[in-house]
């Protein structure tokens, strides 16, 4: 069965498909479209560093409900997470090392005074500017809050500054 959303216009914009939309959001949420069906979805996502996947209670990421997950990421990618177990989101193999370092850089800030304000170790800098070390999602989260960088899409768009107070 499929779904054709429709847009404040009248005009259909997508076609969606039941089987994806129960996959995405959960058989129990409602709505014609994928922001309907977010905004009522009791299913969880967990973004590491480079990758979003269902949550589990194993899993030690960045847990996102359904809507934020959506709103960063789209239906494509949620689908292929739940599709593939996972999907890979960082839109260049040297993200978010690349944008974190070049952002510290143009803030002239050490590695120290991140680290200082960030409330995480120094190591811990040094490492998530490296690419041949995995990061904490949640030491990137706070490094890209001290840096101005949008917490939420880090490593997914570069250099995504946070505008109006935005994530």
């Amino acid at each position: 069965m499929s779904l054709s959303a429709v847009s404040a216009k009248g005009e259909r914009v997508a076609t969606y498909d039941k089987f994806k939309f129960d996959a995405v959001f959960g058989a129990d949420s409602i709505g014609d479209t994928p922001e309907e069906r977010a905004a009522t979805s009791t299913k969880r996502y967990v973004r590491g560093q480079d990758e979003i996947a269902e949550d589990s209670d194993a899993a030690t990421g960045y847990k996102m409900s359904a809507k934020e997950a959506l709103e960063t990421f789209g239906f494509d990618i949620l689908f292929e997470a739940v599709d593939d177990g996972s999907a890979i989101i960082v839109c260049d193999h040297d993200e978010p090392m690349a944008s974190l370092k070049q952002r510290r850089l143009a803030l002239n800030l050490t590695t120290y005074e991140v680290a200082e304000r960030a409330k995480v170790k120094i190591i811990e800098v040094v490492k998530a500017e490296d690419p041949r070390y995995r990061s904490s999602i949640h030491v990137l989260r706070k490094m890209a809050v001290v840096l101005g960088l949008n917490p939420g899409t880090i490593g997914f768009k570069k250099m995504d500054l946070v505008k109006n107070g935005g994530n």
